[in-house]
């Protein structure tokens, strides 16, 4: 027997080896690729394209140079309870006629209310972009009380 224990050990070697090789690796990945070939051959006669929508002209409306996003949204920090803390326009670049503003808009209140505040000036499609958004917790050394404060950047072209 002990003769023959190598040429066992290399028969189950090359028996064995495949199928193991096959359960564990290459079995997912041939089905993976078979459901790839069959969806892309298959045509859907359900599948809706839509056209796509042209976007909107440019139009040069004066919102952070006046502050007139500040008015835009009076209401909604009134009924989220919100607190401009501060407001600050800069021109970054003009060329042209056209001036690239970029506005500092800090706000103070609950997370919550400042996230919807956020969504709410998406939603609402003007010819602004906010660059970015940072939360901050200040506490306050004399009461003691934390404070959070959400900066948001925003960039617009005006005439």
């Amino acid at each position: 027997m002990k003769k023959y224990n190598g040429i066992i050990k290399f028969i189950s070697l090359l028996v064995l080896l495949p199928i193991i090789i096959w359960e564990l690796e290459l079995k997912k990945t041939v089905s993976l690729y078979q459901e790839s070939l069959h969806v892309s051959t298959s045509s859907y006669p359900d599948r809706i394209i839509h056209p796509v929508k042209k976007s909107k002209p440019f139009t040069a409306m004066s919102i952070l140079a006046n502050g007139t996003i500040l008015q835009l949204f009076s209401q909604n920090l009134a009924t989220e309870n919100l607190q401009t803390v501060n407001y600050i326009p800069e021109i970054i670049d003009s060329e042209n006629g056209y001036n690239l503003y970029y506005g500092t808009w800090v706000v103070s209140g609950n997370f919550i209310n400042m996230v919807k505040l956020v969504s709410q000036i998406e939603k609402e499609r003007l010819p602004l972009r906010i660059s970015s958004v940072c939360f901050e917790s200040k506490k306050n050394m004399r009461t003691g009380e934390n404070k959070l404060y959400m900066t948001m950047s925003l960039v617009n072209i005006e005439k």
